[in-house]
């Protein structure tokens, strides 16, 4: 048995991504459209034109296809979703939020990707919401 199948994973329940404030370790990822969130990378995250409860329904579907990921909760007062995903060797687990934003021109999103265990993530959680966010874009059109 691999050591971090066993880790209980410690999602502590939703956050408001637009509030958030990072834990200064560099086991974290946040990003947010520009003017959205109290900090965050600004990355180019698109704006959907779609109806949001598709948009949420398609997001929850893609990203759940997503290697060693499952499902683990939404949060409908933020238009949230929330998943895990556990390390391919090792099975430790990590939290993803995924919070749509009701823009003037469409709905974005803001996602934050967080290590459950250790320190340093070797840009996993940064290298992981970059490709679920163009996985996105290639199923929304």
């Amino acid at each position: 048995m691999l050591p971090g199948c066993n880790f209980e994973v410690k999602h502590d329940g939703f956050k408001d991504l637009t509030r958030l404030q990072r834990t200064g370790y560099s086991n974290d990822w946040l990003v947010c459209p520009p003017g959205t969130c109290n900090e965050g990378k600004k990355i180019e995250i698109p704006i959907f034109l779609n109806n949001l409860e598709d948009l949420i329904r398609t997001t929850q579907k893609i990203f759940n296809q997503q290697p060693r990921t499952k499902f683990v909760s939404s949060v409908p007062e933020l238009n949230q979703l929330i998943f895990i995903q556990r390390s391919k060797i090792f099975g430790f687990p990590d939290t993803i939020w995924v919070q749509f934003l009701i823009l003037e021109k469409g709905i974005s999103l803001a996602m934050y990707s967080r290590s459950n265990y250790g320190y340093y993530d070797f840009g996993v959680n940064r290298r992981r919401l970059n490709t679920w966010i163009e996985e996105l874009k290639k199923a929304v059109k």
